[in-house]
């Protein structure tokens, strides 16, 4: 049995755009700025984004 939210299925580049594009000024000026991205994508009962911010020194 497929659930309604497979179905769906989105790419991960575009789970993890729309994360990026709502941090923008507010997290960082542009997602530009973002130099690694780690994105994994799991159907659970449970949906949910977990970000997780760790600022580099220049």
């Amino acid at each position: 049995m497929v659930s309604c939210d497979q179905q769906l299925n989105p790419d991960i580049d575009n789970l993890a755009k729309g994360i990026k594009d709502g941090l923008s000024k507010v997290i960082w000026r542009d997602d530009s700025q973002v130099t690694e991205l780690i994105a994994r994508k799991w159907y659970s009962h449970n949906p949910r984004a977990e970000v997780t911010i760790e600022w580099h020194q220049k």
